[in-house]
């Protein structure tokens, strides 16, 4: 194995960004600026956190054929590549698309190894109307179902293209947490020019192929109305929690402790949780 976790995988990505070309690189240090500039034992474990229920997942059985939706710049699709993983990784975005292709090539040439990756310009639902006979054993989405529309069409899509007993593993902000909540609020208004605009959480945009089509402006969700959505379409439900607290800052470690508080007691403290639900 080449990284034994996937925090290891992105040290060595910020330390070799350097061979990406200038637009990519550049592309590459805006994504991950914060943990750029705060890669601790901190921000190590947060990492490692998002990503324990699909690693363990990919762990266990080798040659899983996982979907990722939401490539961003590439580096879970190509760390679960690296652990034997069959992984199809889409993305509305083509120039972090980009980015994550080159990454692809860069380390199948520095390592001699061939990834079992695919890397696609679609959106969700345009990419189940193509590839509508390819079955996966998870589908992965960090930070992704908050930007989905229309979202009632999702769940019957996520069954289609699921294996009897296959998993949809969460990764999402908290809607719980009032922090979060209010520079949403605030972003959506600096977005959409007006404080009324603040409250709106579905808009629409030109995608890099020219059609029009909806997403999610930040429509975050809370963990329990996540559980109640899945349970209700027949989704048994595997596990769920709460994860990270402070900001990614170096200045604020000294406060970690706060890390150690209940979920249960002080879930709105919480920023992330992960959430795991089973095809019946």
């Amino acid at each position: 194995m080449l990284f034994d976790n996937i925090s290891r995988f992105l040290q060595f990505s910020i330390s070799t960004k350097n061979l990406l070309s200038d637009d990519n690189r550049k592309i590459f240090e805006r994504y991950y600026s914060s943990s750029i500039n705060n890669l601790d034992k901190y921000t190590c474990i947060n990492i490692e956190k998002k990503t324990k229920e699909i690693s363990t997942l990919i762990r266990k059985k080798k040659n899983l054929k996982i979907l990722e939706i939401g490539t961003g710049c590439g580096t879970q699709a190509l760390w679960f590549a690296i652990n034997n993983a069959k992984v199809t990784s889409i993305d509305i975005k083509l120039q972090r698309l980009n980015v994550a292709l080159e990454r692809k090539k860069i380390l199948e040439d520095q390592f001699k190894i061939e990834l079992d990756l695919k890397l696609l310009n679609y959106d969700f639902f345009e990419f189940c109307d193509e590839f509508n006979s390819e079955k996966y054993d998870i589908v992965w989405m960090e930070q992704a179902y908050h930007h989905i529309e229309p979202r009632e069409k999702l769940i019957s899509s996520l069954k289609d293209i699921l294996n009897k007993d296959g998993y949809i593993i969460f990764s999402e902000s908290n809607a719980l947490n009032p922090f979060i909540q209010i520079n949403l609020f605030l972003y959506r208004v600096v977005t959409f020019k007006s404080l009324l605009g603040g409250f709106k959480t579905v808009d629409t945009w030109i995608n890099s192929k020219g059609n029009k089509q909806l997403y999610g402006v930040e429509r975050i969700t809370r963990k329990s109305t996540l559980k109640k959505i899945f349970k209700r379409n027949n989704f048994k439900v595997i596990s769920s929690r709460f994860y990270g607290v402070l900001p990614n800052r170096i200045e604020l470690r000294s406060f970690n402790f706060i890390e150690k508080l209940s979920s249960k007691l002080f879930p709105f403290i919480f920023s992330y949780y992960n959430l795991v639900v089973q095809k019946k």
